[in-house]
């Protein structure tokens, strides 16, 4: 038998092979791997993990999966049995982009979902689980060649509890009420959401794009806004290399009438009333990072010009007046100046170092070294 017959008869061998695994993989019912998907996240968070609701699995056209009634349990000291519930859970990915990357969510939901994050008295943490792995040794990579590992480019998320519990408190919970993430006309990602944290209002929108550049993590531009309550935030910049976030450019603003809403949602028994404005500028690139800042609490404002260039930090702050800081304080006998402080600190990773710091109060000043 010649080589070239030999070769054409594996040739049809291996394409009737590949015929028969599409065809099966396209009509197979592939929820038997149920108690294989159970024991497996079980064994791995050393948690029991289970499906009691309906579970789909496909492969093809595109790999999706369908999950309701999952449960992951609480640790054994836990106040609630479980940690993590998920009424609903559904995925669709691009097929090629599992083998080539990066990973392509076509679709994603996730609804009615509670998880408890919690503390018990010795301090220990539910999140805690599973051995700890190693972390594996990352190659480098080349500069340009990075790209975002999982692209979602639709999202709807619906009716999600986060709860945090810890002894002798009250418990902290966040609502997602919904959120979604989804391309618009312009070729970007747009988000648009709503919920609670603290028991406060919460309204997002905004959007970041164009994708080809998020995907490749390259030059994009972002653009947020929404609320807190009565606090009103917004986020607008461009960065021109995601990866390492060199050539950053970004304003950001908040704007409440009213501190004290935020101050009592966190528990703060702070002092503080009356109304906030913050403007702030941010930038970044491979020499050094900027922030300027300028603050007005009532009536007491406060500006900042700092940069930071390797490990040493360089910063001019102003403070206007003492006396206004001391009436929202409730400080007495502090002087109607200014506190003005310059001059550069050595930021290593557990120490902060004074190289000359000069603090200012009319005409008497003091020198730190």
């Amino acid at each position: 038998m010649s080589v070239a017959r030999v070769l054409r008869i594996m040739a049809l061998a291996i394409g009737v092979v590949l015929v028969a695994a599409v065809i099966y993989l396209s009509v197979a019912d592939l929820s038997g791997f149920r108690p294989n998907i159970e024991r497996a996240v079980s064994d791995a968070t050393g948690r029991e993990f289970t499906i009691n609701g309906p579970f789909e699995l496909d492969v093809l056209p595109e790999p999706s999966v369908v999950v309701e009634g999952a449960t992951l349990a609480n640790a054994e000291w836990g106040s609630d049995p479980n940690m993590v519930q998920v009424g609903h859970f559904s995925a669709r990915v691009g097929l090629w982009s599992l083998l080539f990357g990066p990973i392509e969510v076509r679709e994603l939901r996730l609804r009615d979902v509670n998880v408890l994050i919690e503390t018990s008295e010795e301090g220990a943490v539910n999140t805690e689980m599973g051995e700890p792995a190693a972390e594996p040794e990352r190659p480098a990579e080349s500069a340009g060649d990075a790209e975002l590992p999982v692209l979602i480019e639709f999202a709807e998320i619906r009716n999600v509890t986060i709860t945090q519990r810890a002894p002798d408190t009250d418990d902290q919970t966040i609502t997602i009420a919904e959120l979604t993430i989804q391309p618009d006309d312009a070729g970007n990602l747009g988000l648009t959401g709503s919920g609670s944290v603290l028991g406060l209002a919460l309204g997002l929108g905004g959007k970041i794009g164009p994708l080809e550049e998020l995907q490749g993590l390259g030059a994009v531009d972002y653009q947020l806004d929404g609320n807190l309550g009565a606090l009103d935030f917004g986020l607008d910049g461009r960065t021109e290399e995601l990866d390492s976030f060199n050539g950053t450019a970004l304003t950001a603003t908040l704007a409440t009438a009213t501190i004290e809403e935020l101050l009592q949602a966190t528990g703060s028994e702070s002092a503080l009333e009356g109304p906030l404005e913050v403007d702030a500028e941010f930038a970044k690139n491979d020499k050094q990072n900027t922030l300027k800042a300028n603050v007005a609490l009532s009536d007491v404002t406060i500006t900042a010009d700092t940069s930071l260039v390797e490990e040493t930090a360089t910063l001019d702050v102003t403070l206007a007046t003492l006396d206004k800081l001391g009436e929202a304080l409730e400080v007495a006998d502090l002087p109607a100046q200014a506190l003005k402080a310059t001059g550069s600190l050595t930021m290593a990773p557990a120490t902060v170092g004074i190289d000359e710091l000069l603090v200012t109060v009319g005409t008497a000043q003091a020198r730190l070294t």
